[in-house]
């Protein structure tokens, strides 16, 4: 009950308000790991980030199979411009759950935070592919466009991928306004942990994604 009164805290955003709940969930059942990455995004949104890496280090600790520790850890390393550890950590993710969609997409940003273009764009062509319905798929991609624009031999302003690259945010961006279903409902919370990596220029708003 307060795992998931302090869940919903987190989802609507009130952060400030999770956080007691949150730490009542921990104290209640000290052996689960999922109450302290549900505290850690609480702290980082707080702007907490220290608090946040050492909550998701006990998590990682309690349950080192779980992926979501590690997606978190690379989110708020990234937060800290710790941009390499955030790449290892986002890698150990997707070693964990490669088939999941926001752990790739988190994954691609923090290569992109780290100036790894050319493997950021892998991880987007296997994003798209394992989900290509989902708009923060097509997002990642159009950031890889752009942020490859201007190599090659193109400026940067006459460079096709950069058009390329905008109109795939566009209309990822359009996708997240109209809504997609439950799918991107669930999603909403991993887009917003991946938000944090800053992974493009003039980002649009997104709703908040760290699904579970």
């Amino acid at each position: 009950m307060l795992l998931s009164q302090g869940t919903q805290l987190n989802t609507i955003g009130r952060y400030d308000a999770a956080v007691p709940l949150l730490s009542k969930a921990i104290a209640a059942r000290p052996e689960a790991a999922e109450p302290h990455c549900e505290l850690a995004f609480a702290l980082l949104h707080l702007g907490r980030a220290n608090d946040a890496l050492k909550e998701v280090g006990v998590a990682a600790s309690l349950d080192p199979q779980y992926e979501r520790p590690h997606r978190l850890r690379s989110i708020i390393l990234n937060e800290l411009s710790l941009h390499k550890e955030s790449v290892a950590a986002a890698e150990t993710a997707v070693r964990l759950a490669p088939d999941l969609p926001e752990a790739l997409y988190v994954l691609g940003s923090a290569q992109l935070r780290a100036k790894h273009v050319d493997a950021a764009g892998r991880t987007a062509d296997n994003l798209v592919r394992i989900a290509p319905a989902l708009a923060f798929s097509h997002l990642l991609a159009g950031q890889v466009a752009i942020r490859g624009a201007g190599h090659d031999g193109f400026s940067e302003g006459f460079d096709p991928r950069a058009r390329v690259g905008q109109c795939r945010i566009d209309q990822s961006h359009a996708r997240l306004q109209r809504g997609q279903g439950h799918r991107d409902a669930v999603i909403h919370r991993a887009t917003g942990e991946s938000q944090r990596c800053g992974a493009q220029r003039n980002p649009p708003h997104l709703p908040p994604v760290d699904a579970h």
